[in-house]
């Protein structure tokens, strides 16, 4: 729930993911109590650590698409 209320940021030109934006993660854990915040932050940035590795596999299955349609 922590994870997916932070927004992400994407670079604007390539549209490559950046991230997510943890400027507002302090409202978050006192809107929803979280004491262990360090604990919670280490988990945060693991989730976001998988994303990254998702959005490169796409970013990369998206390239080797479009190369193939630009090769025919």
């Amino acid at each position: 729930v922590v994870l997916n209320a932070l927004p992400d940021k994407w670079e604007g030109m390539s549209g490559t993911w950046m991230g997510k934006d943890y400027a507002g993660l302090e409202a978050i854990f006192n809107i929803y109590e979280i004491e262990d915040r360090r604990a919670v932050f280490e988990l945060l940035r693991a989730g976001e650590s998988e994303m990254s590795r998702y959005y490169a596999q796409k970013r990369k299955e998206q390239e080797s698409l479009s190369k193939a349609q630009r090769g025919r």
